[in-house]
């Protein structure tokens, strides 16, 4: 029987031996026992709050709580479900506030009598960490050889927080619509194995064509409100919770973590090739609004990339010229620099952006894919530095620096292997 039959035929998975109140050696021996029978993903963290999807048996009751580790129990702040009457699976989402700085916590899920079904352990943020990493990760089509060997290079190559950017789910694999992309919602949770890992990650995400609902679709596709709905409910994401992210229209959300503004655009929503139109100018107002907001370098990203008009494929500069470059006339207004972060390709391609394009030298990174298909880089780019046609994902380790963005960067494979070792500069002339 697979996890899905067996979660729904025995909600409560019984666990009693870890109900006794718990202390450090207890907190270090509970990863020996059962864990993971759920999918949870960590969400937006700060220094003192976080919060969390978790996928349910529909009719399943339970209690979420946290537990620091001096057995000391944390209630929940919030506590909601989000429910589709075509699907035994439901999405709570939890948020916990009054943490501890960089402190470590179990978190517990408990059934109607008492039994802890799942547990994982995890950690709020220290802004202050002197080399933190941030992973970019895209195109994890859940039907693909390989998942678990990518996975398995997390723990060798640990990021203190992670960007999905894109293709997160292949939402229109094997039908399309607002029921067949809540069940691969819940497949892709289920079959994944980071959604199952005893040690949560915080993860920020975005979404391209495939988490959207159809391939290449955009913003005229008639299931887009559905699936909006449906992103919120699988990704923790709620600002209300956290005092380091500012959301805008649709699923575009601006998070400030380790002295980086980490600002997520939905590529999709208002896309139309016709009018040349990319984020539409909504999205444009509300990046204008938040500017100055946070301090720190700009990760500017999406699920297409952004430089592209020498090629004849999906791109910001492609598809949307005269936009791309109201938009670029913005982003050198910012005080601080900027960089571009992409998926979609499925090869990985660091390129040079010239000092031209924002009185400073840039740089766009596309990470991708993470297991799907990998293709041959295409074509000719006069601003590729290097590109990677094999599954990996990028991590950079930030050097701190008052003047810009200093980072290592790391090309990882399968069991972590390294694939490609960089470094990343921008630096404006503010």
């Amino acid at each position: 029987m697979d996890r899905r039959k067996f979660l729904v035929n025995t909600a409560y998975l019984a666990t009693a031996s870890l109900m006794i109140p718990w202390s450090n050696e207890v907190f270090a021996k509970t990863r020996q026992t059962n864990f993971g029978s759920l999918s949870i993903i960590q969400g937006l963290t700060s220094e003192t709050a976080t919060q969390f999807a978790i996928d349910l048996p529909k009719n399943a009751l339970v209690t979420v709580q946290a537990v620091d580790c001096d057995g000391v129990v944390i209630p929940a702040e919030k506590h909601s479900s989000e429910v589709r009457y075509y699907s035994e699976w439901r999405v709570d989402q939890v948020a916990f506030v009054n943490l501890k700085k960089n402190h470590q916590y179990q978190l517990q899920v408990i059934g109607l009598n008492g039994d802890i079904i799942d547990y994982r352990v995890f950690k709020t943020l220290d802004m202050s960490l002197p080399n933190p990493k941030i992973g970019i990760f895209s195109c994890m089509r859940d039907s693909s050889g390989g998942i678990d060997k990518m996975w398995q290079g997390l723990q060798s190559n640990k990021p203190d927080v992670m960007m999905f950017v894109g293709d997160n789910v292949y939402g229109d694999r094997g039908g399309e619509g607002p029921q067949h992309l809540w069940y691969c919602y819940t497949r892709t949770r289920q079959k994944v194995p980071f959604y199952h890992q005893y040690e949560l990650i915080p993860v920020i995400a975005t979404w391209d064509d495939h988490d959207f609902g159809l391939n290449n679709a955009q913003g005229d596709y008639l299931n887009k409100e559905n699936s909006v709905k449906t992103f919120k409910a699988f990704y923790a994401q709620d600002e209300r919770f956290v005092d380091n992210a500012i959301s805008g229209p649709t699923i575009s959300c601006l998070y400030s973590v380790f002295g980086q503004q980490l600002c997520l655009f939905d590529g999709r929503s208002n896309r139309n090739s016709d009018t040349q139109v990319m984020f539409g100018s909504e999205q444009l107002e509300w990046f204008t609004e938040v500017r100055g907001r946070f301090d720190g370098p700009v990760w500017l990203t999406m699920g297409s990339q952004f430089f592209g008009g020498y090629a004849e494929q999906e791109s910001y500069e492609h598809q949307a010229y005269a936009e791309f470059g109201t938009f670029l006339e913005e982003v050198a207004r910012w005080k601080d620099p900027a960089l571009f972060i992409a998926g979609d390709r499925h090869f990985s391609e660091i390129m040079d952006i010239e000092n031209s394009i924002l009185g400073y030298n840039s740089v766009e990174l596309t990470s991708s894919s993470m297991h799907s298909m990998t293709r041959p880089f295409s074509g000719k780019n006069p601003r590729r530095r290097s590109n990677h046609n094999h599954k990996n994902f990028m991590l950079l380790e930030i050097n701190r620096d008052a003047d810009g963005l200093d980072a290592d960067l790391k090309i990882v494979g399968k069991k972590g292997k390294i694939k490609h070792r960089d470094h990343v500069s921008v630096k404006s002339n503010c």
